[in-house]
């Protein structure tokens, strides 16, 4: 494991940029910050084999960059996908140990670029998904020294690659339905329809979804997209949820739930997962009120 000392005395601010997550920072220095071209590397590798790549680093800045490299964990916090970062090797899925790179330090031109090359070697018993970042922290500004010898307080920021690797043909995609709900906080107010999920495999898994509300002719009364993917570690367990704002007549349907767990995949153009189908039977009175939401099967 790699570790990065600090920078003497000075005080550090540390800000995570996440590229993949967004991860907002100041304006004045995020057009200074250094750049990745691949701020997720998702890889599929068989057990026993390795795979190598590599990640450019541009600065885009006028000044010189002073670029430290290391290894975490990370794991999500909720169903949002945020995160969490922990110290290499700390989580039982973090794939850390598998990951080499070189150079572990270098400099930047103002305006150029530099390569980081990584190897990942996937052990021979590995299963499942397995998860690190390699942060790549530089300071924002150089120290100046102040006539009283005081010392400004530069900003260290760092960015990261999330490392996500698949053990080939040892993979299980899959995800449990569990309580679904339809509610109205009034008789005017939009239906309120929330799915609780668990992450039954053993990979990380994004996913979407839809629903259909259907009286027993196939006639469509309701249909949306749920308003959130989920993101999910395995055993995480998540929320959907989704709105119709639209009258629905008394009467008894069926609620149709589709789910694609291969958001993870479609977003790297890696192929497309498994869709899950699930229908529970809905009755719904005149004036909008549900009275009652049979289970999912």
């Amino acid at each position: 494991m790699i570790k990065i000392g600090g920078y003497g005395k000075f005080f550090f601010f540390f800000v995570f940029l996440i590229l993949a997550t967004f991860c907002l920072i100041n304006d004045a220095y995020a057009y200074k910050a250094i750049q990745l071209n691949q701020p997720k590397v998702r890889l599929i590798i068989s057990p026993g084999e390795l795979k190598t790549g590599r990640i450019e680093v541009k600065n885009p800045s006028e000044e010189t960059k002073t670029v430290k490299i290391y290894v975490e964990d990370w794991i999500y916090t909720d169903d949002s996908g945020a995160k969490k970062f922990m110290v290499a090797g700390t989580d039982e899925l973090s794939c850390a140990d598998w990951i080499t790179f070189v150079p572990q330090e270098f400099t930047v031109s103002p305006f150029g670029k530099e390569y980081v090359n990584y190897t990942v070697k996937v052990p021979k018993d590995a299963v499942g998904g397995h998860y690190a970042v390699l942060f790549f922290e530089s300071l924002m500004g150089n120290p100046d020294e102040k006539p009283e010898g005081m010392v400004s307080m530069p900003v260290a920021i760092r960015i990261g690659s999330l490392f996500y690797i698949e053990a080939e043909g040892m993979v299980n995609r899959s995800m449990e339905l569990g309580k679904v709900s339809l509610t109205r906080e009034s008789n005017n107010a939009p239906l309120a329809i929330n799915l609780e999920v668990k992450n039954t495999g053993n990979v990380d898994i994004i996913a979407g979804g839809n629903f259909n509300i259907i009286d027993n002719q196939g006639m469509v009364y309701a249909r949306g997209e749920f308003t959130n993917k989920v993101y999910t570690l395995p055993l995480d367990k998540a929320i959907f949820n989704a709105t119709w704002k639209g009258a629905i007549p008394k009467g008894k349907y069926d609620l149709v739930i589709t789910l694609d767990l291969g958001k993870a995949l479609e977003e790297l153009s890696m192929g497309r997962g498994p869709m899950i189908v699930k229908e529970a039977e809905l009755e719904i009175e005149a004036d909008g009120e549900i009275v009652s939401v049979g289970g999912l099967k």
